[in-house]
């Protein structure tokens, strides 16, 4: 759960992030502090979120060598 964020890196909220605001953030690392992530999100506007309700986004290629 206590992943390291880096910038460019394509993320996605979680359930607890869910749970709370009922909608979900799927975009991209513009800005790394110590506990907020800066989200450029689907919406083409600014995030901040908690890095405890954040994941990072894995594609079907990325999946398949991880299978492996």
């Amino acid at each position: 759960m206590n992943e390291l964020f880096t910038v460019g890196q394509e993320v996605i909220t979680n359930d607890l992030y869910f749970s709370r605001y009922g909608q979900v953030i799927a975009g991209e690392v513009v800005k790394v502090e110590r506990d907020k992530i800066w989200v450029k999100n689907q919406y083409n506007t600014i995030s901040v979120i908690n890095n405890m309700c954040l994941e990072c986004k894995v594609n079907e290629e990325e999946m398949v060598g991880l299978l492996i």
